[in-house]
């Protein structure tokens, strides 16, 4: 998705990504996908100004602060006291009557909830949980699943924003105010806060502490509806047939929603400033059977975004460096290791990058491609990994290479990691089988964005997502 050039509110401030790299006076290097991006004079002030701290931002900074944001080299901080928003709540139930009790306890009656019963055995138990605390109920004769139950509640909503909250998690502080902040830049169309499981460590949908613009092939592919605020004119932009959410997906329903925002032209954004928590459950299996549920949606999600579900992207001498050192071939190893520093000394040699920025580049590419390459493997040729390591003569390049992701991964257990992976994998398999589709587990070649030029110059013209008057 293309950078806009509107400017931001001026009560937003500005952090500069942790991977933006400045390469000489006037380049900038980072972003996701990956680019470079050449300053002008104007432009070089305004990231000066921006860079510094300086406050508040004039008019250039702030074109080029947009400018920024689109590309991922830096993420929008809403200052001041959050604004209360004409917010509905909507939370999907099936059975969970404690999970759902303890969801309506934090919420409390600030806003209005409207629980949608999805054909639980018990109703009446359901009925009597939001009677005792003021929330409406729809009750669906049968269930159809979280998308069938949000369109269901999407009926009765007339409130310029919505929220999305599953019955199993639990809120904090004013999250829906501080997620609304957001929505003061008009493109902003959904903002998802950081989902942490409510036992500690990583949960199977928490996506960090880094925050960031959301668009599929980019460092956040997605977010959660586990629980998201969305501006309501965003929704019906997208719906088709009168539904918002896709009913024939029983998972992965979240994921189309949000990829059909940002192909619509609105912008979704990362908060992990507000958090959520999730509660999942404590063993292991079923970690492990909801991780390979979410796997599933791989091969319908493809064929309704098609080259948007890529599991391993990397370039040839990055690949062909970590193959050899996986086979223990040296002198193959060396050469495709020459090739890389040379690569990637050449392209960036016009970014005026020194040649110790432009070698710290080419041995990260090799990092990140040995890390990816290992959830890779993990994911999708586990019993392959499992039979070298027990009987090929490679067994100790292979165990590193598939103990290197858990290992790496700090908010969660090795084992546990692993395991999760291996179970999601399955999932995609089985939706490749189902579907007779290999493209989601086939890897494609990196592509970096093209190089851009930034003038940091107002213009004051602004993209509007389709459908918005």
């Amino acid at each position: 998705m293309s950078a806009t050039t509107t400017t931001l509110p001026d009560m937003f401030d500005i952090e500069v990504d942790a991977d933006t790299i400045e390469a000489g006076e006037h380049t900038l290097l980072g972003g996701s996908p990956f680019r470079v991006l050449r300053l002008t004079s104007t432009g070089v002030e305004a990231w000066c100004q921006i860079r510094s701290g300086e406050r508040p931002l004039s008019p250039s900074a702030r074109v080029l602060a947009q400018t920024l944001i689109g590309y991922g080299m830096a993420h929008p901080r809403p200052q001041g006291t959050p604004t209360q928003r004409d917010v509905t709540v909507i939370i999907p139930v099936f059975g969970r009557q404690n999970e759902l009790r303890r969801c309506l306890d934090a919420l409390g009656s600030q806003h209005r909830i409207i629980v949608v019963d999805d054909g639980s055995a018990d109703a009446s138990a359901i009925a009597d949980i939001c009677a005792a605390h003021g929330a409406e109920v729809i009750h669906r004769p049968r269930n159809g699943g979280p998308a069938a139950a949000r369109n269901s509640g999407l009926d009765h909503v007339d409130s310029e924003f919505v929220a999305f909250i599953d019955s199993d998690c639990v809120v904090t502080g004013d999250w829906v105010d501080s997620l609304g902040a957001h929505f003061d830049d008009p493109l902003v169309g959904a903002v998802a806060p950081r989902v942490e499981a409510a036992h500690g460590g990583s949960g199977v949908v928490d996506l960090g502490d880094r925050p960031g613009r959301v668009a599929p092939l980019t460092r956040i592919g997605h977010v959660p509806t586990a629980a998201l605020l969305v501006r309501r004119q965003a929704l019906e932009t997208i719906a088709s047939k009168n539904s918002v959410f896709d009913e024939d997906l029983r998972v992965g329903e979240d994921v189309d929603l949000v990829w059909r925002l940002v192909d619509a032209g609105w912008v979704v954004r990362y908060d992990p400033t507000v958090t959520v928590e999730h509660h999942e459950p404590a063993e292991i299996s079923a970690v492990m059977a909801r991780r390979a549920s979410y796997g599933t949606s791989a091969a319908p999600l493809s064929a309704r975004h098609p080259g948007k579900i890529v599991h391993f992207v990397g370039l040839p001498f990055p690949v062909a460096t970590c193959l050899f050192a996986w086979a223990r071939w040296p002198r193959l190893f060396l050469a495709a290791l020459a090739m890389t520093v040379a690569r990637t000394h050449s392209s960036l040699a016009p970014t005026g990058a020194s040649r110790d920025v432009r070698t710290s580049f080419a041995l990260r590419s090799i990092q990140q491609t040995w890390l990816a390459l290992s959830t890779y493997v993990t994911q999708f040729f586990a019993p392959l990994a499992l039979l070298s390591i027990c009987f090929s003569s490679r067994r100790w390049t292979t165990l590193g290479l598939v103990v290197t992701a858990p290992l790496t991964h700090d908010q969660q257990h090795p084992v546990r990691h692993w395991l999760s992976e291996v179970a999601y994998g399955s999932g995609v398999w089985r939706s490749v089988v189902d579907h007779r589709d290999l493209t989601p587990v086939l890897p494609r070649r990196w592509k970096p964005a093209p190089s851009q030029n930034a003038s940091a110059e107002p213009t004051g013209s602004l993209k509007k997502p389709k459908g918005r008057p």
